[in-house]
């Protein structure tokens, strides 16, 4: 245990007279008494508190919350400012984001500030509990980098006078050659290809020096979610269960469900809805899903039937449903054609029937060339605060319910 060795470690402590505050990264962190295996608990902090470093030793901090508690915890339990920042701007993101379904679990699921197994747990998913689906993103696997807690200072020994360069002649270099030509547009047809090659280059994304987009994707599957009290963060794909009724989700025949829909209810009664869903039938991909389905509902069979369906194509979230005052549905996704080219589809439910109302192609959007969510997030908002982090912990300011939230994670 690496508690162990370091309690054996004769080396004194690192005496820090709180030369800043952290936060904690965990749902729970547990603090001790001492550095050594079987060190007594001093106490338990909540996630969000506001901490005092008061003592280093390597990777350890001795911390103090404002309750008083304190004690020695490693380095994974807490958060610097960046980390505090990126969770309340994750958060901002999916509050503005439209839901793509809800989830839930079997099992006690974390939550993670980054998709990466190694990053700290934000808060728990407890068994059964719904959450609403964001996003999904595949990211291979690799060690989670949480920065330093502390700004490096640097010692008075490595503090020197700059010595004096000596000078150096200018050298004049002749000027770069010029980039070399693009070849035409139309080089495959000058080429002399037949028709025919031309159309199986086509159908292999090649068209006239244009290459689609690599939709090859390797690592895990991670989904951003967003539960009931407002915070967001990071799950495994494999561990969550797509909410829609069993009626429905029997006709997934092994594929994925990305998504899915009510397009209002399918009887006077109100008993049954309207389903749209987009599903995966493939894995390691970049793209969303390549299969959209609705199904309306058969009052006099009571069974649900297959309305509209469309398979092969490459999709992407999210979906857009658009109500109508005259009472029907639309609902809007972003496909792929095969020009390579991404395409904004409308789809209107009338009754039993879907046609397509709309499709406009989206020439300046390329899903597969934007960044990851973690790198795109906004500048996270305190409401005019003048900290850049609210006090006394960023968790309680998002969810605005301090207290009840933290029971909540805890199973109360």
């Amino acid at each position: 245990m690496f508690l162990g060795f370091l309690g054996a470690c004769d080396r004194p402590a690192e005496t820090i007279s709180s030369v800043g505050t952290a936060y904690v990264g965990s749902v729970t962190l547990r603090v001790f008494a001492e550095l050594e295996p079987q060190a007594a608990i001093s106490g338990e902090m909540r996630f969000g508190e506001k901490v005092q470093l008061l003592r280093r030793r390597r990777n350890f901090y001795y911390v103090r919350n404002e309750a008083g508690v304190e004690g020695w915890t490693h380095r994974s339990g807490l958060f610097n400012e960046r980390q505090v920042n990126e969770v309340n701007s994750l958060a901002r993101l999916a509050a503005d984001s439209p839901s793509q379904g809800q989830a839930r679990v079997y099992a006690l699921l974390n939550a993670h500030n980054h998709p990466n197994r190694l990053a700290p747990s934000i808060f728990q998913i407890q068994e059964e509990e719904l959450v609403d689906v964001i996003a999904h993103e595949r990211h291979p696997r690799a060690p989670y980098d949480a920065g330093p807690l502390l700004e490096a200072q640097p010692s008075r020994a490595s503090v020197r006078r700059p010595a004096e360069e000596p000078e150096v002649s200018e050298e004049i270099l002749p000027p770069a050659p010029p980039p070399p030509p693009e070849p035409p547009m139309a080089w495959m047809r000058l080429s002399g290809l037949s028709a025919v090659r031309i159309q199986q280059l086509a159908d292999e994304g090649v068209v006239d020096e244009y290459r689609g987009p690599d939709t090859r994707a390797s690592g895990d599957l991670w989904t951003l979610v967003r539960n009931k009290q407002g915070v967001s963060g990071w799950a495994l794909n494999a561990r969550l269960s797509p909410a829609i009724p069993d009626r429905v989700a029997q006709y997934a025949e092994g594929a994925r469900i990305t998504s899915y829909f009510s397009l209002g209810p399918a009887n006077r009664e109100g008993t049954a809805q309207n389903w749209l869903w987009t599903t995966l039938a493939t894995s390691d991909v970049a793209y969303d899903f390549d299969s959209f389905r609705v199904f309306t509902w058969n009052n006099r069979l009571a069974r649900y039937e297959t309305a509209f369906i469309q398979r092969g194509v490459e999709g992407y979230l999210p979906v857009d449903i658009l109500p109508q005052e005259e009472g029907g549905m639309r609902f809007r996704l972003a496909v792929r054609e095969r020009q390579g080219l991404v395409h904004r589809k409308t789809y209107e439910l009338a009754g039993v029937r879907v046609r397509l109302v709309q499709n406009v192609p989206w020439p300046n959007y390329d899903p597969l060339k934007q960044l990851p969510i973690m790198q795109r997030l906004p500048e996270p908002a305190f409401d005019g605060r003048p900290a850049p982090i609210p006090q006394p912990g960023f968790g309680d300011r998002i969810l605005g319910t301090p207290g009840r939230v933290w029971d909540s994670l805890r199973g109360n």
